[in-house]
């Protein structure tokens, strides 16, 4: 299970741990890009400076995200991590009305 997945995968998105960064590797890019798709939140958890980690969606309008990792548990959930609440689930545009 990838970490973050962008909805119809219309708007270009990276988040970066760590120095490392995650997206859709293209041949436009001037860094090393890891697939995000093949993430783990748990591996994020772990090497997360700070206990955060950073996410960009939407290159044109760069909405930038600090996501702060409080608490894990991981060793209690199953099958994996979650995302259990979030302020402003979603950009303006792209919330349901």
């Amino acid at each position: 299970m990838g970490v973050l997945k962008v909805g119809g995968d219309c708007h270009l998105y990276e988040f970066e741990c760590n120095g490392r960064y995650y997206g859709e590797p293209d041949q436009w890019s001037d860094r090393t890009i890891a697939l995000a798709r093949n993430a783990k939140l748990k591996a994020l958890a772990a090497r997360a400076k700070g206990g955060a980690f950073h996410y960009l969606y939407d290159f044109g309008d760069g909405w930038e995200h600090r996501i702060v990792i409080e608490a894990t548990g991981l060793e209690e959930t199953n099958p994996c991590p979650r995302l259990i609440d979030g302020a402003m689930a979603a950009r303006p545009t792209s919330r349901a009305f």
